[in-house]
């Protein structure tokens, strides 16, 4: 009994001290009330806190905290969360690299952030680290992080040419039960806004705003044949999604997906062209897992969705290598390239519309088991490969 009571009094103490750390650029103040100066807030608190904490930043810009530098320290907060009425008033500042890290699975997971601007270094706003020396051995994934009305300022204008060359917004290695929610994708100069391998679990990005992008998105590239690692798994939900201008610095289509062998659904999501004016890439792309023609991606919905994009550059959607693809109530127009939909874009039929991304159609066994389809409307061209099983609505 005497055990016991004084085990319950460490947890006791150890919940007492979690709590809100109030921090300022310049400043930390701890539940308890103490006030002490620091050059670095944020990422003393992320590694210095109590466990379990809170953290709520002041309006103002903030050094961030590097995942590489404390592989082998665990995350004390839970949240970090920015205290001002827009995403805008808190910023973590770009650096020479990636913004913020993650290294560890173990130790660098459990982690929400909200309301806050990150803005895009040379390589990253977000990167989840994924050499194995890094990862000391640990396998992953990184599990439950959320990003909730977060902005990602990438911080190049594809109008003028100038402007912060960030490669990627987010590049997630080994994520898990991970989620973006509500906030921005902006001005990414390179590639994608999100850039997953490896996917090892569910993932969200819902009600999210993404513009100008150099090539995608969302790309989805599980490739184990290639790179070694799992092929991708969970569900993977993309909804009520803005997305405008992709493609606008080396080609890409908007939501791009390869080797997931779970679900991928996207419902009541509109892509359309850049608003700056500029042509622009397709809406979405599905092909087989690079280097293994042989393996196919599993579920495809996409529903109540209006892809739109004109002028367009490319082909609006290209689907190839599922093995269920349901597409219903959607509204598809493209302008001034002819091909709205492309179901196994193979053969000569297709020379010079993206048919270069697929393999042989002899690659595949079986492409679909089912394709349903009850769009709305269809502007532009409908090419189908040989082998497709299309079933009409219900």
């Amino acid at each position: 009994m005497k055990a016991l009571l004084l085990l319950l009094a460490v947890l006791s103490s150890a919940v007492a001290h979690a709590g809100e750390y109030l921090l300022t650029p310049t400043s930390v103040t701890s539940p308890a009330g103490d006030t002490f100066e620091h050059a670095s807030p944020l990422a003393w608190a992320m590694f210095e806190a109590d466990a379990g904490s809170t953290a709520t930043l002041s309006p103002g810009a903030y050094v961030p905290w590097d995942g590489f530098g404390h592989k082998n320290d665990p995350f004390r907060l839970l949240e970090v969360r920015g205290a001002g009425d827009a995403p805008s008033a808190v910023r973590l500042l770009r650096q020479s690299t990636d913004t913020i890290s993650f290294a560890n699975p173990d130790l660098h997971s459990n982690l929400t952030l909200r309301n806050l601007t990150i803005e895009g270094s040379s390589r990253s706003a977000v990167m989840y680290l994924s050499n194995p020396q890094i990862h000391l051995g640990v396998d992953g994934p990184f599990r439950n992080h959320r990003f909730v009305d977060v902005v990602i300022e990438g911080g190049w204008n594809h109008g003028t040419g100038e402007g912060v060359e960030t490669k990627w917004g987010i590049l997630g290695n080994k994520t898990a039960a991970w989620s973006f929610i509500g906030g921005a994708v902006r001005g990414i100069r390179w590639e994608h806004a999100f850039y997953f391998h490896q996917t090892l679990g569910d993932h969200l990005i819902d009600g999210t705003t993404i513009e100008n992008v150099g090539r995608t998105f969302v790309q989805v590239a599980n490739r184990p044949t290639e790179n070694g690692g799992a092929f991708g798994f969970g569900l993977f939900t993309i909804r009520n999604v803005v997305a405008r201008g992709a493609g606008l610095a080396d080609g890409g289509s908007g939501f791009t997906f390869s080797g997931h062998a779970g679900t991928v659904w996207i419902s009541n999501t509109v892509v359309e062209a850049s608003p700056l004016g500029l042509p622009s890439g397709g809406a979405l792309v599905v092909w087989p897992e690079k280097g293994n023609s042989n393996r196919r991606n599993g579920v495809l919905v996409v529903e109540g969705c209006r892809f739109n994009v004109s002028p367009c550059k490319a082909p609006l959607v290209q689907i190839s290598a599922v093995d269920l693809l349901v597409m219903t109530r959607n509204r598809l127009s493209v302008w001034p390239h002819p091909i709205a939909l492309a179901v196994n874009p193979i053969g000569p039929g297709f020379a010079g519309m993206g048919a270069e991304e697929f393999p042989a159609l002899d690659a595949f066994p079986r492409p679909f088991s089912t394709w349903r389809t009850e769009n709305d409307l269809i502007q532009g061209a409908v090419l189908y490969g040989s082998d497709v099983l299309e079933l009409e609505g219900d």
